[in-house]
């Protein structure tokens, strides 16, 4: 944790029961991603860059890559290559950073937040 930023390690109840969703919804639980926070985020590029996901769970997530918390490098490789990603001042590469996320093979759920301090 970096000096000076304060996390609410309080637990926060998801606004959804999400394991009811994805039992009613008859997916096939072998090929489900589910991420928070930055994991959120990885749930919705691998859903969209890997064909046989067939469902997401993101909470909290976002369709653009962010940097790494060093601001110096992408926080994900692909096939050894860094993902392109954005940092909060570099408006320019924001295109780049942003992937295409209706190209998920299936249902998405986006659980959005208010406090999310990652």
């Amino acid at each position: 944790m970096q000096a000076g930023i304060a996390l609410d390690v309080t637990p926060t109840p998801l606004p959804v029961d999400v394991p009811a969703w994805i039992r009613l919804s008859g997916l096939d639980t072998d090929r489900l991603v589910v991420g928070f926070s930055r994991g959120g985020e990885l749930a919705l590029l691998l859903g969209a860059t890997f064909p046989e996901i067939k469902a997401v769970v993101s909470y909290v997530g976002s369709g653009i890559v962010v940097s790494s918390l060093d601001s110096a490098t992408s926080a994900w490789l692909l096939r050894g290559e860094s993902v392109p990603y954005w940092t909060y001042t570099d408006v320019a590469n924001l295109d780049a950073a942003t992937f295409a996320v209706e190209r998920i093979n299936g249902p998405v759920l986006l659980i959005p937040g208010q406090r999310d301090l990652l």
